[in-house]
């Protein structure tokens, strides 16, 4: 339990990066900790097709944390999201109202 309680302190002092069509916790996206990649499809909308985290950052919220950055991503950009993975695309389908203006 200490274990964890320590994992999720350290978490939170972690920065979510963004380079080369990845969000990303970790020194690079090479060696991320989590990860979220997209790929561009057309000129308007993005493709959210890789999820992946760490066994020690499982179960943290990371995930959600680096969907969040996407949608700000596709918000900034006018850029809709075809949400590909399956985690992603679960998590879009459960808050539909949150996400309405950039699911496609």
């Amino acid at each position: 339990m200490n274990c964890k309680i320590i994992v999720m302190e350290v978490y939170h002092q972690m920065e979510i990066k963004h380079e080369h069509r990845v969000f990303y916790v970790g020194e690079n996206a090479n060696e991320a900790l989590a990860k979220m990649t997209y790929s561009v499809a057309g000129e308007s909308s993005i493709i959210a097709d890789h999820t992946e985290l760490s066994d020690e950052l499982r179960g943290q919220g990371v995930g959600q944390k680096l969907l969040e950055h996407l949608v700000e991503f596709a918000h900034e950009n006018n850029d809709t999201i075809i949400p590909l993975f399956p985690f992603v695309k679960a998590e879009m389908y459960k808050g539909p109202e949150k996400y309405k203006d950039v699911r496609r």
